[in-house]
């Protein structure tokens, strides 16, 4: 069996209190995750990516949340119940506080904030941490770069420099693109590199196509801090599947 690795954060993303697929970020196309981790509920199988993983991190999205169809109550009461990990929340424009201490916010570039409502939400989010997500779809800024004062959706280090300047001091850089389908991790690896040498300190979480352990290490290799995955966990091509419930 393929072994965990160094730096892998997995993701689980629901729907109406249930785990689902992400693929190609076509969220309404989402089905239910056909998985051995799968587990009888939505902490059981968060709890199972995690020793899967073996990580101490879980990255949460809220389809619901992002349709812009509310905040899900199944979400809400898993991160109340899973403690001891740190969560990555993405919640779109949904943003509640105060939040659990083992909480940090993921506000994405798709949500369509200007610069300064950025600025604000990261003066009153400070205590959690928050991460920007820089979302990207076949390698080019999605259309909430319009929102910044950049040219085009090509200028991805000049928008970088803008989220640094508002106070960030982690991202996500993510294709949205290429979630879920496999299809390699070269593009956003060159992308990785290029922010990672211009700013060093910059915390970097990647993801979105990750295959297997190549990939995370080209993913690390490059500069991530750490690796967003999901497929290759559920497909049992990276990480090892709880042979029991593993709490």
């Amino acid at each position: 069996m393929p072994v965990g690795l160094r730096g892998v954060v997995p993701v689980l993303d629901v729907r109406t209190g249930q785990a689902v697929h992400a693929r190609a970020g076509l969220r309404q196309a989402y089905a239910p995750i056909d998985s051995p981790l799968r587990g009888s509920t939505l902490l059981e199988t968060a709890r199972r990516l995690l020793q899967a993983a073996d990580s101490d991190r879980l990255y949460v999205a809220d389809l619901n949340a992002l349709l812009d169809a509310g905040a899900d109550s199944a979400v809400s009461a898993l991160v109340h119940d899973l403690t001891g990990v740190t969560i990555l929340l993405d919640r779109g424009r949904y943003v509640e506080t105060p939040m659990p201490g083992h909480v940090r916010p993921v506000l994405p570039l798709e949500a369509g904030w200007s610069e300064c409502q950025h600025a604000e939400l990261v003066a009153r989010l400070c205590p959690w941490r928050p991460l920007f997500s820089l979302d990207l779809h076949c390698g080019r800024l999605h259309e909430g770069y319009r929102h910044w004062p950049v040219a085009t959706a090509g200028d991805v280090l000049p928008l970088l420099e803008r989220v640094q300047a508002v106070g960030y001091r982690s991202v996500i850089m993510v294709d949205v693109s290429q979630v879920g389908t496999e299809c390699g991790v070269a593009r956003l690896a060159n992308w990785v590199r290029c922010v990672r040498r211009q700013w060093p300190e910059l915390e970097i979480v990647a993801g979105g196509g990750v295959r297997d352990a190549r990939d995370v290490r080209q993913l690390l290799a490059a500069g991530a801090d750490a690796v967003l995955v999901a497929t290759a966990l559920h497909r049992g091509r990276l990480g090892r599947v709880p042979s029991t419930p593993p709490y």
